[in-house]
């Protein structure tokens, strides 16, 4: 069986991240462990460390006691670690081979997003190489319908499909796979529909129903969500590598600029090494 994460805070962000990753553990058949990370400071004193420690331990005690209902007996835990949030969630499923972290995110800013803006999400995102789902604080789960599937120049974008196919096999979701046109260079083009109409076929393959649309894109992460809002998705799925532009630069990498700026979840896949790929995980 498989085993998902969900990193909680205590918050609005970890109540909606809570909600969507229940339902995923219940459809997966997977088991849930919530864990929330103790980073208190270390100039409390021990009895001021304990208090919090046992105040947070009844919580989730109570967490899993309301929702164990929700999945068969012993699938739904938790547990209380030490040490930095990112860096102790990344060992733990790296150690423990999970296969998804979930994670709730802050609301956005009103002021300018720059390269210095971040989230606990997508520094996660940068420390594993589990994948990592982030699910906006406002979010109303309801059901996973609609999945796009961006396919870029880079020979990874297609690595993304595996993982799309669990998820979308669970919950019997639609594809959108949107070809992001950056260039109009012909081998560009040619290749942006080569790996498009690949993944296609391992959907198709795999009994997953999914269209394919190509789109002009100069900013990827703008068009990404606007064509999701489009569609009406349910879910984005993308790369933490992504092709190199000026707003990259300037803004951070898309992953990271998606992650702060989308409505609805989405799906962070890290790349798999070159060395290890094959036909079955769409690297070559």
């Amino acid at each position: 069986m498989d085993k998902i994460i969900l990193a909680f805070e205590f918050s609005e962000n970890s109540n909606s991240a809570l909600n969507m990753s229940l339902t995923i553990a219940e459809r997966t058949n997977s088991v849930l462990e919530i864990v929330w990370v103790d980073n208190t400071l270390d100039d409390l004193v021990e009895i001021e460390k304990n208090t919090i420690h046992e105040h947070f331990d009844e919580i989730l005690r109570s967490i899993v006691t309301q929702n164990k209902d929700k999945l068969p007996p012993n699938y739904l835990t938790y547990s209380i670690i030490t040490g930095n949030v990112c860096d102790a969630i990344a060992n733990k499923a790296a150690f423990e081979d999970v296969a998804l972290i979930v994670v709730g995110t802050h609301e956005k800013k009103q002021n300018i997003e720059t390269r210095w803006t971040n989230s606990t999400a997508s520094k996660l995102v940068e420390k594993t190489n589990c994948p990592v789902l982030s699910v906006p604080s406002n979010y109303n789960f309801i059901d996973i319908k609609k999945i796009v599937v961006p396919i870029d120049f880079d020979f990874s974008t297609r690595q993304k499909a595996p993982m799309v196919t669990w998820i979308a096999k669970a919950f019997n979701a639609y594809i959108h796979i949107v070809g992001l046109l950056t260039s109009g260079d012909e081998e560009h083009i040619e290749k942006i529909k080569e790996y498009s109409q690949q993944v296609g076929r391992f959907f198709m393959n795999n009994q997953i129903e999914y269209e394919i649309t190509y789109k002009a894109a100069n900013n990827i992460a703008k068009e990404i969500l606007a064509f999701a809002e489009t569609k009406n998705a349910n879910l984005i799925s993308i790369m933490t590598r992504q092709e190199i532009s000026i707003s990259n630069i300037l803004y951070g990498s898309y992953a990271h600029q998606i992650i702060l700026r989308s409505r609805i979840p989405i799906l962070t896949i890290r790349p798999l090494n070159i060395n290890s790929l094959d036909q079955e995980n769409l690297g070559t």
